[in-house]
C-alpha cells in the first residue's frame, strides 16, 4: 500500500508522471499478490493522474478501478472512483460524461449513507449546472450542501465559491459573504486546488462590479502556487485569464493550459461543452 499512497500524494500534488510511476509499481505488486483493495486504490490514482494530464488511457484505468470496487463491495473506493471520474470529466468540460458519473455516484452514495462522498459529488453537480447556465439548480444544490453540518471543508469551499459567482452574475445581493468565507477557508489550506477556484470566483465578482483591484492580489497568490506546482494546467490557465481580465499581463505560468483563451470578444471554450447563459438578461463575464 505504500507505493499506492505515494502515487496518491503525487497525483494530488499534480505530479502526474510520478503518480503513474509509483502507481504502476503498486498495480504490479497488487496483481501478483491478489490484493484487490490495493489494486483498486492504485488504479484510481493512476487513472485520475492520466485523465488530469489529458492522456486517453486514464478513463479506462479509472473505470477499471470502479468496476473492481463495485464487484468486491469496496464502497469507499467505489465512491472515490465516481468522484474522480466526475471531477476529471468536469475539468475537461465533458459534461455528458460528468453527468453520467454524477448521477450514478450520487445514487450509490445515497443508498449506502456515504454522506461525505455524496456531498462532495453534489458540489460537483452544482459546478456542472453552474458552468452550463443552470444557475437556479446550482444554487439549490449548494444551499443544500452548505446547510448540512456533515459537509467537509473542501466541499464547503467550492460550494461557497459557486454561490458567490451565481449571485454576482445575477446581480443579486450577498455576493461577498460566501466569497469571503471561501477565501478564508481556501487560504488556510495553502493548496492550489482549494484557493484557485476561490480566486477565480473573486476575480469574476470584482470584474463585474468594476473593481478589479479587489481581487488582483488573490489571483496573483493563486498563480504563485500554480507556478510552483507546474501542474493543474486548466486551473492555471483560468487564473491567467482572469489576471488578464483584471488588467494584468496575458501570460501563462509554466504548465498552464489555455482552456480559456483571451481575445477581443472574451474567450474560446473547448468543443466538449460550451456554457450557455440562461434567459433573462443576466450578466455574463465571457
Amino acid at each position: 500500500m505504500a507505493y499506492s499512497n505515494r502515487s496518491q500524494l503525487a497525483m494530488l500534488a499534480g505530479n502526474y508522471d510520478e503518480a503513474v510511476a509509483w502507481g504502476a509499481r503498486a498495480i504490479e505488486l497488487a496483481e501478483q499478490l491478489g490484493q484487490t483493495e490495493i489494486l483498486v486504490h492504485s488504479l484510481n490514482n493512476v487513472g485520475t493522474a492520466e485523465m488530469q494530464a489529458g492522456r486517453p488511457a486514464g478513463q479506462p484505468t479509472l473505470e477499471r478501478s470502479l468496476a473492481l470496487a463495485l464487484a468486491d463491495g469496496l464502497e469507499e473506493h467505489a465512491a472515490r472512483a465516481y468522484t474522480n471520474l466526475a471531477y476529471t470529466a468536469l475539468i475537461r468540460r465533458d459534461y455528458p460524461l460528468a453527468s453520467r458519473y454524477l448521477d450514478e455516484g450520487i445514487r450509490y452514495c445515497t443508498e449506502r449513507d456515504l454522506d461525505t462522498w455524496r456531498l462532495y459529488l453534489l458540489v460537483s453537480q452544482a459546478r456542472a449546472d453552474f458552468e452550463q447556465g443552470r444557475w437556479t439548480e446550482a444554487t439549490r444544490t449548494v444551499e443544500l450542501v452548505l446547510d448540512d453540518p456533515r459537509t467537509a471543508p473542501v466541499s464547503r469551499i467550492e460550494a461557497l465559491a459557486i454561490l458567490g459567482r451565481v449571485r454576482a452574475r445575477r446581480g443579486d445581493p450577498g455576493v461577498w459573504p460566501p466569497l469571503d468565507e471561501a477565501l478564508a477557508l481556501g487560504t488556510g489550506t495553502g493548496e492550489l486546488l482549494r484557493l484557485g477556484p476561490v480566486a477565480v470566483a473573486l476575480a469574476e465578482a470584482a470584474w463585474l462590479e468594476g473593481d478589479p483591484a479587489a481581487a488582483r492580489s488573490v489571483v496573483e497568490d493563486a498563480l504563485d502556487l500554480a507556478e510552483r506546482a507546474r501542474s493543474y494546467g486548466w486551473l492555471a490557465g483560468e487564473l491567467a485569464f482572469w489576471r488578464w481580465r483584471l488588467g494584468g499581463p496575458d501570460r501563462l505560468p509554466p504548465g498552464g493550459s489555455r482552456m480559456l483563451r483571451p481575445n477581443r470578444s472574451g474567450c474560446r471554450w473547448p468543443a466538449t461543452g460550451r456554457p450557455r447563459p440562461p434567459a433573462g438578461g443576466a450578466r455574463l463575464p465571457l
